[in-house]
């Protein structure tokens, strides 16, 4: 199946990086991306991932591994100041599993990890269009603070804008009342969004800076994104990932922040 010009889900199966490339192209175009307002900054623009396994689902680390990311949040003690954003990052990258999804700006960098492990298995490569959030909005803040919640609580809505408000109480002046903190809440608090950090972001995050990383950042409920994919077949993942590797040699595959690039 070739790709199609339509507004849907679509799996197909790619035997050149070329072919890659083209479907990028074609998607851009397509959905008229990026889009973005007078200032620069992204309205719309096109996220990508990359799976070695294309039968694994898009979900967070965090269900594959038995972790408890509050007791991780309250132990973490980074080495400067960070938000609470940046600190999952953080800990996403150099230490443990999160909510976080790793998506990344750099079709790239994508089809490195897509091609890189599980020779044996035919690779997927993810192409995703959103609308991102930037870390420092109250969108981001209120949905990051899901991350301080225990496993086994159960929490109201209101109980959480508590929560949120104990931690943030600059957040009281943008609502007019506990209400409409309430309703907006509730308004992405199942699905998430994906989060578009800058260079002001990044801080020492190498990796997240070397990878032009982004996150979809998880809800209460954990999807399984459907978004547009692309199949790399077994048998020509070594040749794909030899090729794009030759493009971003040197700006991946690192274990700690201390070593060099």
């Amino acid at each position: 199946m070739s790709y199609q010009c339509v507004d849907t889900y679509q799996k197909i199966f790619v035997s050149s990086i070329e072919e890659i490339y083209d479907i990028i192209q074609k998607y851009k175009a397509f959905h008229n991306l990026p889009r973005k307002v007078a200032d620069g900054e992204p309205l719309l623009d096109v996220f990508y991932r990359g799976q070695s396994d294309c039968e694994w689902g898009i979900t967070p680390s965090l269900l594959r591994w038995n972790v408890n990311e509050a007791e991780h949040i309250q132990t973490y003690a980074p080495k400067e100041p960070l938000s609470l954003f940046e600190t999952v990052a953080d800990i996403q990258h150099y230490h443990q599993k999160t909510r976080f999804i790793d998506f990344t700006m750099n079709p790239n960098v994508a089809i490195y990890f897509a091609c890189s492990e599980h020779q044996d298995k035919d690779g997927a490569f993810y192409i995703y269009s959103y609308a991102p959030h930037k870390p420092e909005w109250h969108t981001t803040v209120i949905l990051t603070e899901l991350v301080r919640i225990q496993n086994e609580d159960e929490m109201s809505v209101e109980e959480f804008s508590q929560e949120i408000l104990k931690h943030h109480p600059e957040l009281s002046v943008q609502f007019s009342s506990e209400k409409e903190l309430h309703g907006t809440i509730m308004s992405f608090l199942d699905h998430g969004f994906m989060v578009l950090p800058d260079s002001e972001n990044y801080g020492n995050n190498l990796r997240l800076q070397r990878q032009a990383g982004c996150f979809f950042v998880c809800g209460v409920v954990f999807p399984q994104l459907k978004i547009s994919e692309k199949s790399l077949q077994r048998k020509i993942k070594r040749r794909i990932g030899r090729s794009v590797e030759r493009n971003i040699e040197g700006l991946l595959v690192f274990k700690s922040r201390e070593k060099s690039i």
